[in-house]
């Protein structure tokens, strides 16, 4: 059987969603470690929460390189079942919570 281009295509988009989620995550990193330099008094706190939120990314892109990779080894050999991953979006958002709430106690 033939694979439709459109399922590569759905594979590829949904990877590039995750990485534009940890580009985010990176740059949200970014501005607090420039906000860190401006304000030197809090800069340790505030160099935690990059520190963390930039872990977060790495995270984020580890993931949707993963499953990218994973999804497209299926498309190929042609395997019949379910694309999904019923585990790791909830693991991230698990990260992704813990991360945001160590930014927030560390900003008191």
């Amino acid at each position: 059987t033939r694979v439709e281009p459109k399922t590569f295509l759905a594979n590829e988009r949904t990877f590039l969603n995750w990485l534009s989620m940890s580009v985010t995550l990176g740059s949200i990193a970014s501005a607090l470690v420039a906000f860190g330099k401006a304000n030197s008094s809090q800069a340790g706190a505030i160099q935690i929460m990059s520190n963390v939120l930039v872990i977060t990314a790495i995270c984020f892109c580890v993931y949707a390189m993963n499953t990218f990779f994973w999804r497209r080894r299926r498309i190929r050999r042609k395997d019949e079942g379910s694309f999904d991953d019923p585990y790791g979006p909830l693991a991230l958002a698990t990260v992704l919570t813990i991360s945001l709430a160590t930014t927030f106690v560390c900003s008191l």
